[in-house]
Order: structure tokens, then sequence, then C-alpha cells
């Protein structure tokens, strides 16, 4: 057997329980390379010690020892997982960055502090799976739980940020928003059809969450007040940003025997916050209900 400086492994005589064989302790990923063809030779053995050797015939192969330098240890076996997922880390990092620099220099100024968080929270859950140990991800469900983690980061940061924009359209905050948790149950793009967007249907689906409508946003109640209506004359400001920004008619009249507006309403009841949420959305204020009375 023929050894180089690199494969060369390290002699057990001194520990063999084999002493008339020479024992080599060879290196990890080493193979052993036959060099040329096998060959026949005598050879004095003993049966035993002291014993008179006998000659016998052995077969010879020559051979050398052959490292794989390239092949993987058992560590780098069981960290490929962890590997993998932190080369797709450094590509979402790079993916919600370009996100996050979307938009128009007055969007940027307007959602600073929204892009700061969204890049926070982004760098958390990239953080919280490459502090985990090599091992922890070679459970197929933990590697699977932080696999979806990061393919949703770069979907989830465009979503917020998509949400935040429309919502400023409909004259909705990001606060409101956030308390709202508009952006928590806010469907993929892919989920959104025709002209119906993904904002669109995460506001009906959280005005049926909230119980505000059942079949659709003009619907009224047993009383003939429809949702905004309620929502005004109890100064429920959340759910009015909420039925305003999902297309509630800001000047319908109710089914009730004066047929009053919502700012009617507002007035009648004193809810100033609500009325100026109204006035926001472009509510004619001087409409009147069906007994003929204005605001």
């Amino acid at each position: 057997m023929d050894v180089g400086q690199i494969d060369r492994g390290a002699s057990l005589a001194w520990i063999s329980l084999f002493p008339a064989e020479e024992e080599v302790l060879l290196p990890p990923l080493c193979s052993l390379e036959a060099t040329g063809s096998a060959r026949y030779e005598q050879v004095a053995v003993a049966a035993s010690p002291g014993a008179q050797p006998s000659r016998r015939t052995v077969m010879v192969w020559p051979v050398r020892v052959n490292v794989n330098l390239k092949g993987k240890t058992v560590e780098e076996h069981q960290a490929t997982r962890k590997t993998l997922l932190a080369q797709m880390a450094e590509n979402a990092e790079r993916e919600v960055a370009a996100e996050l620099a979307r938009g128009s220099a007055s969007q940027k100024v307007r959602f600073k502090e929204l892009r700061e968080e969204v890049r926070a929270q982004s760098a958390a859950v990239i953080e919280a799976f490459r502090a985990q140990p090599e091992q922890h991800f070679n459970d197929d469900a933990k590697y699977s739980a932080a696999l979806q983690d990061v393919l949703q980061l770069k979907p989830w940061a465009a979503r917020v940020l998509a949400c935040a924009r429309e919502g400023a359209v409909c004259g909705v905050s990001v606060d409101e928003l956030r308390r709202m948790q508009i952006m928590e149950h806010l469907p993929s793009a892919e989920a959104s059809s025709g002209s119906e967007t993904a904002f669109a249907k995460a506001l009906a689906g959280l005005c049926a969450r909230r119980g505000l409508f059942t079949q659709h946003i003009e619907e009224t109640d047993a009383n003939g007040r429809s949702a905004l209506g309620r929502s005004v004359a109890e100064g429920r400001l959340e759910d009015v940003a909420l039925l305003l920004a999902c297309g509630a008619q800001v000047d319908a009249r109710d089914k009730t025997a004066d047929g009053c507006t919502p700012v009617y309403i507002a007035a009648e009841q004193g809810q100033t916050e609500a009325m100026a949420r109204l006035i926001e959305a472009k509510c004619d204020v001087d409409k009147a209900a069906s007994n003929s009375f204005t605001p």
C-alpha cells in the first residue's frame, strides 16, 4: 500500500492486538485505489507465536490511499439544510430591500417608519433561524417551517406596502390598518382576480369577521340602519374608516322612517369625529333626509 504526505495514516502497531501485523488509521474521506494487477506471492506464516512458520500463497493487490479533498465531512452534511436556507435568506434580504426601494419619493417619506419596521421584522426572521444549530434543521417539520418563513418574506413585504399605499388612497392611515389588522389578513396577490384587488378582499373579509355585514355592504338591519349608519351612530371610528375604504356609499339614506344620511346621523348623535371622517370622504353635508331636514 502506497501513501503520500497528505493521505498517510497513523500507525496503531503500539496498541494493536495483532503485533505481527501493521495497522494504520487512515484520515477521513479516504479510499483505496488499485494501481496495478493482482499477483501471487509465497509468504511464511506462523499458526501461533513460537510455532514453525509454513509457506502459503496469498494474492496481493497493489493499492494506494486516495483522499477525496472535495468530499463533505459529516458535519458539512449535517449543515447542508442550514447552508441552503442561509443562501435563500441572503436572496430574500436583497428582494425585500428592492421591494422597499420601490415607490415614489413622497411614498418613501410617508411610509418611512413602516419600511423600517418591515426591514426590521425581515431581519429578525432571518437572524432567528441563523441562530439555530445545524441539527435543528435536520428535523423535517422545523426545516419546512423555516423554509416557508424565508420564502414568504418578499411577498409579505410587498403586501404590507401595497396595503399601505392603497389604504392611503382610501383615506385609511397605516396606524388604522395596523389596529384593524388589515395587514395580517391581506391575501397574496395571486388570490385577487378581476378588478377586485387583494386589498379590497382583505377589507371585505375583515368587515365580515367584525360582523358589520353578511351579504353586502349596503344591507340594513331590522331597524333599517346600514352598517355605516350604525357605526357612525355608535362612534366606532375604525369601523367607519373600514366601511368607507370598503366602498360604503357615504350619502346613502337608511331605510328608517326619517331616511337619514350618515352625516345626518353623526350630527344628530353628536359624533363629531365620525362627522369629520365623513366630510373627509366628500359626503354631501347639504343632502336632506327623507323628512326634508338637513344636518
